[in-house]
């Protein structure tokens, strides 16, 4: 806590970078600052560094399902931090709570935002807002394909242990459960779908514990 680990130089493009290893097994919040000078001002920003274990399991989170209901469709608003609240409107009460207990005892938590709702600046700055458990924010665009490339991309790489999903349309639960991960699925009442047999179908946070 409070370790300075370095200083690093902008190229042309404006952006900087820093090699560093931790041996310290978890999520770790990180400050970046640029110090002022005659061509920019100070700046501070805050990040998470993910120093995680490729045998603790991984869980997907699809952020559609983390608001209130009615609430998600302002998620193409602009993303201006002062405003996150109430332009992308706030979160179910006890999804902040409940993924908390999920992250801080036994899943490693990434969170999937669909390429046509929003950005991830936006979607860090929201989470940190109303305080749900750190983790990793990745786009991805929509429809199960795309949900089955990111899958085999993070296998590629040695992560294959990615053990559920948390998730709202029929796609996501079919992707899931096709590759044997377990699928959590807030189902929308409104909609006749047939999911398949072995997801998970709740209404509410307090549900998704038990099925994990």
């Amino acid at each position: 806590m409070g370790q300075h680990v370095g200083t690093a130089l902008t190229g042309g493009d404006g952006r900087a970078f820093l090699e560093y290893k931790t041996q310290m097994r978890g999520n770790h919040p990180i400050v970046g600052e640029v110090e002022s000078s005659p061509r920019v001002n100070a700046v501070t920003g805050f990040g998470n560094y993910a120093s995680w274990e490729r045998r603790k399991p991984i869980l997907f989170v699809d952020v559609v399902t983390l608001f209130k209901a009615g609430d998600g469709g302002a998620l193409l608003l602009p993303a201006l931090p002062m405003f996150i609240a109430a332009k992308w409107g706030e979160p179910d009460e006890d999804a902040p709570r409940e993924l908390t207990k999920l992250g801080k005892f036994y899943y490693n938590i990434v969170y999937l935002l669909r390429g046509d709702k929003g950005n991830l600046e936006t979607l860090r700055a929201w989470l940190k807002t109303f305080e749900f458990p750190p983790g990793i924010a990745r786009v991805i665009q929509p429809g199960p394909a795309k949900l089955l490339a990111f899958i085999e991309q993070l296998k590629e790489g040695g992560w294959d242990h990615i053990e559920a999903g948390i998730g709202q349309t029929k796609g996501f639960a079919d992707t899931l459960v096709k590759n044997r991960i377990k699928a959590v699925i807030f189902s929308d009442p409104s909609k006749k779908e047939k999911f398949p047999r072995r997801a998970k179908i709740i209404s509410t946070w307090k549900e998704v514990r038990k099925h994990l």
